[in-house]
């Protein structure tokens, strides 16, 4: 077979595999996501841990904020500064170590 048939076969193969649905490990929604605008403390743990308010912006609604109520923050995370989120992900840095976070706890 010569190269351009081979090619042009490929190219077809490739354009079919690119018209089929793709899966992906997240789901997307049309909303907007919520920005976390800071925490306030309400206690202090023995183990460490703490109990916060989390208050969170919605970008697309400039009057609208959400405050979540009572949540725990693992000792790792009250030692650690939040450097980025995205997807529902915290990411928290302290002393060289990296923490992941799901959303529950930002």
């Amino acid at each position: 077979m010569p190269c351009s048939t081979v090619s042009r076969l490929l190219l077809k193969g490739l354009e079919r595999l690119s018209l089929r649905p793709k899966r992906s490990f997240s789901s997307s929604s049309a909303t907007t996501p919520y920005l976390t605008l800071g925490t306030k403390l309400k206690q202090d743990l023995p183990d460490g841990s703490e109990i916060r308010d989390v208050l969170y912006f919605d970008p697309s609604n400039e009057d609208e904020m959400v405050t979540v109520a009572d949540k725990t923050f693992p000792k790792e995370l009250v030692t650690s500064r939040q450097i980025g989120s995205c997807l529902g992900w915290g990411v928290f840095y302290n002393e060289g170590c990296l923490h992941l976070s799901e959303s529950a706890f930002i």
